[in-house]
């Protein structure tokens, strides 16, 4: 899948509007508005507002490999729940779920892993150890509330992942 690829390339221009950290979060956030419905745009702009806070807390020195594991990490997130979870309903999700080989998902997780150590050692690990920890919480949810995942896990599971990578690579602890 290129949704990794496509997240490097948001991570890139996102680093390359650094210093302007309410068009960041309001361009990274625009692909996750696409699917959302109206009364959901209150959370948009929660979400908008939580990145923006978040993108202050990234040191200058590795912002361009934080600014693209950010934007990696959870979109190899969003294919490895839909890679090993049963689709619920029919839709874009089931779709998905169900014509993901191992052939295209494992090279897409392997490439957020990259991502994710790229910014450091220790950040890599917690960004791998925190997503999995996020895709088996949100797929339990999903499969106690629909018996399997839908559009809106895998939405849910790319915007959390994306805010955890950030409070991650802005963490003091973590960057030591």
């Amino acid at each position: 899948m290129l949704l990794p690829l496509a997240g490097a390339a948001l991570g890139a221009l996102g680093a390359l509007l650094y210093p302007h950290y309410w068009a960041i979060a309001i361009v990274w956030a625009v692909p996750l508005s696409l699917p959302l419905k109206r009364d959901h745009m209150v959370i948009l702009a929660a979400m908008i507002a939580v990145r923006w806070l978040l993108l202050d807390t990234i040191p200058q020195a590795g912002v361009w490999a934080a600014y693209i594991a950010i934007q990696t990490v959870p979109r190899a997130a969003l294919i490895a729940i839909a890679w090993t979870s049963r689709p619920a309903g029919l839709g874009a999700a089931h779709q998905l779920c169900s014509t993901l080989s191992t052939r295209i998902a494992l090279p897409a997780v392997l490439m957020g892993a990259a991502a994710a150590f790229a910014v450091g050692v220790r950040c890599g690990l917690l960004m791998i150890l925190g997503n999995y920890i996020l895709i088996r919480a949100i797929r339990w949810l999903s499969y106690r509330r629909s018996s399997g995942i839908d559009g809106y896990s895998l939405v849910f599971t790319q915007t959390f992942s994306e805010l955890l990578c950030l409070w991650i690579a802005g963490c003091l602890f973590c960057r030591l």
